[in-house]
């Protein structure tokens, strides 16, 4: 080694000299999200099969490595805001993983009148980033004769890191839904619901995060002579929560801890009984309230505009619904309950302001430090971490600081390879 290399490595010795640096700065984005449900199924009559159906999706793309799984390897076009970008054949499927094709569809068992229990999970894992998706289900013995009383609960989970070592990019999504249908004849479009809802997500970190519910209730009956379809909506619900923090809906209310977020609630007044109806058109922007509609059975439930984070609101999240389609019993009718729901979440950090980081392995140690020598002593502008287009005793300054900060950090970077779901 020269005296120059000698000297200029020296000047950066002594610089660091009793100083630890961080060897492997590590930054993350960690979001979470889990729904529930409980439901409570008495018909009038003519159940004659219940089913279960199942969505699990989760991928991470990261500078540690890139990787998609989803199990069934089918989607839901209802629920999954990143996957679905086309519905329809030859062209449907979910995007998954920068493009990767996977049909539109999702995986349905027939359920017997013995009940059914289990549940799974799907993980991709590279670390320090990660992404699961689960489910979970429970459906009580029923009676095979009426009166049909079909009860349970089922939910939905997952969580994902967007995590970075040194300098680099993590993106991650996870993507969970499920559901039960009762498929029956004209008395099942008549009778009584009850329907509970439980939704939690937090989010915490550096990066870019957010996550979404969607809740629907809704019957589909088909007019066996006619082919005429109706599809009644009796409960739907949409969530998204796009920002840090958390939200907490529960049976003693919800509570908003996050400066994003919307929510609707809609039981139109069509199907169910009077004084079950009600609306609500929730939005928290910048941390205050910006929209606070509410009808029929929310009436008065939400804080008046420009209320701040964080607050608590006295709203219901069980529902009792006494329905009925009204469909004119002379025709056959098909009529199938669908019960289901389900969570999504992301998160995506960006550390790209890591200039000690010479290498771009994500660790500082005294390989960065011989390459920003050896860069610096050959004039090379690689070594100019001021930016001004001069190699002087600045940059050396510029490298000791941003080889003793660890690089930790991000740069502002919110920049998510496929949007978050509307």
């Amino acid at each position: 080694m020269n005296t120059q290399t000698t000297t200029t490595r020296a000047i950066v010795a002594l610089t660091l000299a009793g100083c630890t640096a961080t060897a492997t700065a590590q930054s993350f984005q960690q979001n979470s999200y889990s729904v529930s449900h409980t439901f409570d199924l008495q018909p009038a009559g003519d159940v004659v099969s219940v089913w279960f159906s199942e969505f699990r999706h989760a991928w991470v793309q990261s500078t540690q490595g890139s990787d998609w799984d989803s199990v069934p390897a089918q989607s839901h076009p209802e629920f999954d805001g990143f996957g679905t970008d086309s519905f329809g054949s030859p062209t449907c499927f979910n995007s998954g993983l920068a493009g990767s094709a996977v049909p539109c569809d999702w995986q349905s068992s027939q359920i017997s009148n013995a009940g059914a229990s289990g549940s799974a999970c799907t993980l991709v894992d590279f670390p320090p980033s990660f992404a699961i998706a689960c489910n979970s289900l429970t459906v009580a013995p029923w009676s095979a004769t009426p009166p049909y009383h079909i009860q349970g609960s089922f939910g939905s989970s997952g969580g994902v890191q967007a995590g970075v070592q040194g300098r680099g990019a993590a993106f991650t999504y996870a993507y969970s839904s499920c559901g039960i249908s009762v498929r029956g004849g004209t008395q099942l479009a008549s009778g009584f619901i009850q329907w509970g809802t439980s939704f939690y997500s937090d989010a915490v970190g550096g990066g870019v995060g957010a996550s979404a519910l969607a809740d629907p209730v809704h019957f589909i009956a088909t007019n066996l002579n006619t082919g005429v379809t109706v599809d009644a909506v009796l409960l739907d619900i949409d969530l998204d929560f796009d920002d840090t923090g958390l939200i907490d809906w529960n049976p003693a209310g919800l509570t908003v801890d996050t400066a994003e977020m919307d929510l609707v609630v809609d039981i139109p007044p069509t199907h169910v009984a009077p004084g079950q109806e009600g609306r609500i058109e929730f939005r928290v922007e910048n941390g205050a309230v910006t929209v606070a509609n509410d009808s029929g059975i929310f009436d008065g439930l939400l804080p008046p505009l420009g209320t701040a984070v964080p607050f608590d609101i006295p709203l219901p999240s069980n529902f009792n619904l006494d329905y009925d389609l009204a469909l004119n019993p002379a025709d056959p009718w098909d009529v199938e309950a669908i019960l289901s729901g389900g969570g999504d979440t992301g998160a995506s950090l960006e550390l790209l302001g890591c200039p000690a980081d010479l290498d771009g392995n994500g660790v500082l140690n005294v390989d960065d430090v011989d390459a920003f020598v050896s860069l610096f002593l050959e004039g090379n502008l690689a070594a100019d971490l001021t930016g001004d287009e001069v190699l002087n005793v600045d940059d050396i300054d510029a490298f000791v600081e941003s080889f003793l900060s660890g690089c930790v950090g991000p740069d502002g970077g919110d920049d998510y390879p496929y949007p978050f779901p509307d």
